[in-house]
């Protein structure tokens, strides 16, 4: 991925990431990723947040409910925009 990246981000290309994991948020930004885009808003691994933070660029925190063996268990709603919300 990481040649990828590189690649693109050496032609212009905007380079988004999509990892829970701060390792590869790292090596992803080195190569020239400009945003991170973490489903588990950096609940997944500590050191998501201080990485994206000492790189001064744009981190999307998304709605998350769990891992994926177990997401679906609490996925039931009374009023998910309610419940979304409040979770966010």
């Amino acid at each position: 991925m990481i040649p990828v990246v590189r690649g693109l981000a050496a032609e212009g290309v905007v380079v988004s990431v999509d990892t829970m994991r701060a390792t590869v948020a790292e090596q992803a930004i080195a190569a020239g990723a400009v945003l991170v885009n973490d489903v588990s808003g950096g609940l997944a691994d500590p050191a998501m947040v201080p990485v994206v933070a000492a790189a001064a660029i744009p981190f999307v925190v998304m709605h998350w409910r769990g891992f994926s063996h177990d997401m679906n268990s609490p996925a039931v709603y009374e009023d998910v925009v309610r419940e979304v919300s409040s979770e966010l």
